[in-house]
């Protein structure tokens, strides 16, 4: 027979053991607990807590994604801020691959023994682009994505509703157009830029604290689409308020979602403010005097056009007598090696001016080609009334015919081997 007696004590001894550690497990919930906190909130904080860090984790991980959601590399700087933002990397996206057919239409081919043929055809571009800039209302700005199929592929709806457009008629005799650059620091050039008709500064570029260097008046402000949100109100409002602000990139495909969104902020802020916005066929027109002249394509070698760039062909078109303070000739560094002057003459960096050139200007990860678009503006001195001081540029003893950059030595020779 079985001894039952030694089966009921194992089997007591397993229930008790059993009790006990459930108990314990009531007994460490309770103690963490908060007193007169009810489920519903501990289950709501606890979901809360859980998205916070999901969120923190995706802003980690964009935050070391380029803007094209690659690696970014470590040797390329990215100016652009705005691509580290979660939103505007998701709304940067949308429209995919532009529609190229326009270049068939707007690239166009020069003689070299023609500088008339090459001069008209480079005015024509520049009016063209000008009359691209329409003024801008608040009303016009939709408050939501609306999209549009265009050429088969769905992409968000042009930035400015249709209706009575603003064009920008102004005409001056003499422009200053005054760079960002540290050359200006020192250079006491205030009273001849503030002689200028017009005096046409970029994107976040102060005269407070410099009105010695860069004089005290601004009569237009260029911004790009990254920094047009960013500038200080001071620049949109008081002493250092200019007459018109112009910006560009807001109408691209890629971007009018989040444009809708900073236009709506910046113009509700500051109604008195004259805005003027670049439509995309007008980026297009700039885009094609940069292939036109350079010979290469802008998408294939992942450069950007720069604020300078559209600066510029806005002051050929609108000015008559075009002085350019502060910028810098394609060669300078090369034969300025050794000099230190600060990338912007208001803001430390830890690059200089020539060193984020050569960065820039090096590799064929995207970024600007700040020294090939100034080889570009080499032939349109010779070609048009334009001058720079701060330092100066030698004009006369220039080739026209011929541009140097970098950069475009670089993408030749890489072109070469390749039809080899």
């Amino acid at each position: 027979m079985q001894d039952h007696s030694i089966w009921s004590s194992s089997g007591e001894e397993m229930y008790n053991s059993y009790d006990e550690r459930y108990r314990s497990r009531k007994e460490y919930r309770h103690h963490y607990k908060v007193p007169g906190v009810s489920k519903t909130l501990h289950l709501a904080l606890t979901i809360y807590g859980t998205i916070v860090f999901f969120v923190f984790f995706f802003v980690i991980l964009v935050s070391v994604t380029g803007p094209d959601g690659g690696h970014r590399s470590r040797s390329s700087i990215n100016e652009q801020r705005v691509f580290s933002k979660v939103s505007v990397r998701k709304l940067i996206k949308v429209g995919n691959k532009e529609d190229t057919s326009w270049k068939k239409e707007l690239i166009y081919h020069w003689n070299e023994s023609d500088e008339k043929t090459h001069q008209s055809i480079i005015q024509h571009h520049t009016r063209e682009m000008v009359k691209e800039f329409v003024g801008l209302r608040v009303n016009q700005i939709p408050r939501f994505r609306r999209m549009v199929i265009k050429n088969g592929r769905k992409q968000i709806a042009p930035l400015l509703s249709d209706g009575v457009q603003e064009d920008f008629k102004q005409h001056y005799n003499t422009c200053a157009l005054v760079s960002n650059s540290g050359q200006l620091l020192n250079s006491k050039a205030s009273q001849e830029i503030n002689e200028a008709e017009c005096i046409i500064r970029m994107n976040h570029a102060p005269t407070f604290n410099y009105t010695e260097d860069v004089g005290n008046r601004t009569t237009i402000r260029v911004c790009s689409f990254q920094a047009i949100g960013n500038i200080k109100k001071d620049l949109y409002f008081g002493k250092e308020k200019s007459d018109y602000v112009f910006m560009w990139g807001m109408d691209n495909p890629k971007r009018r979602s989040w444009a809708r969104l900073r236009l709506r902020k910046v113009a509700n802020m500051f109604p008195n403010q004259r805005f003027f916005t670049l439509r995309n066929r007008g980026e297009h027109l700039a885009e094609a005097i940069y292939e036109s002249e350079t010979q290469i394509d802008r998408d294939k070698t992942n450069s950007w056009l720069s604020t300078g760039w559209f600066t510029m062909l806005l002051a050929l078109e609108i000015c008559d007598d075009l002085k350019v303070y502060g910028l810098v000739s394609e060669d300078y560094c090369r034969t300025h090696n050794k000099t230190k002057v600060p990338y912007h003459y208001y803001e430390e960096q830890k690059y200089d001016e020539c060193q984020m050139y050569d960065q820039h200007e090096s590799q064929f990860v995207q970024g600007h080609r700040y020294l090939t678009e100034k080889s570009v503006f080499h032939r349109f001195a010779v070609l048009f009334n334009v001058s720079f001081r701060h330092p100066e540029w030698n004009i006369q003893d220039y080739n026209y015919t011929k541009l140097y950059s970098p950069f475009l030595k670089k993408w030749n020779n890489k072109t070469e081997e390749k039809g080899r």
